[in-house]
């Protein structure tokens, strides 16, 4: 996490980062987030097949099955049995993480 960074408005402060508003400029975790973002990982390669969903039923959902360079398969969903999840995956090689929000309700 990081810490939000003030700027003085009429109201007190806003955090320059985040968007949070406060009455003055005090440590706290900053509401902008860097997550991974598993659909751009770098060992991932090209979809290889397509498998269908067990909790589904299989009859209606295919989940995407890709070429991992370090676990052979993976999958961005966690439904695939039998394939990694990217979104447990330690060995995620992230090219550009992207900025998630958290929902404000300060």
């Amino acid at each position: 996490m990081i810490d939000c960074t003030w700027d003085k408005t009429a109201d007190g402060v806003v955090c320059n980062t985040c968007g949070r508003p406060s009455r003055k400029a005090v440590k706290r975790n900053c509401r902008k987030v860097l997550v991974p973002n598993y659909d751009q990982c770098g060992h991932r390669g090209d979809r290889l097949r397509d498998m269908s969903c067990d909790s589904c039923g299989g009859k209606q959902t295919r989940l995407k099955v890709f070429a991992c360079a370090v676990h052979g398969e993976c999958s961005l969903s966690r439904k695939a049995t039998g394939v990694r999840y990217c979104g447990s995956c330690d060995d995620v090689a992230l090219t550009e993480p992207t900025v998630n929000r958290s929902p404000a309700r300060w």
